[in-house]
């Protein structure tokens, strides 16, 4: 599984990553500074080997932290991921 999210880095700081129901996968989170100057977050869980797989309607697979820098309304996050089974098979989302 993974997610690119990118953001305002002027307005929050990155703090950490919270595995909740991939806690058995490994994270390979990745926090990107761009050359162009962007800012953005790559959440990365991988299942390496024969480990439990994600499976049924577990509501919460991990927990982002930011810390506000500036007095902000409501950060603005736009998002896109892609989930891949044993098989290959992808979903984006």
């Amino acid at each position: 599984m993974s997610l690119a999210l990118p953001y305002n880095q002027q307005q929050v700081q990155f703090v950490g990553v919270e595995p909740l129901a991939v806690s058995g996968m490994q994270n390979m989170t990745n926090n990107r500074l761009h050359s162009n100057g962007d800012r953005v977050l790559y959440p990365t869980f991988v299942n390496i080997g024969r480990k439990d797989e994600l499976s049924g309607d577990e509501v919460v697979l991990f927990r982002l932290r930011f810390k506000a820098l500036t007095t902000i309304q409501s950060p603005k996050f736009t998002s896109t991921g892609l989930l891949v089974d044993r098989q290959l098979n992808a979903v984006e989302f």
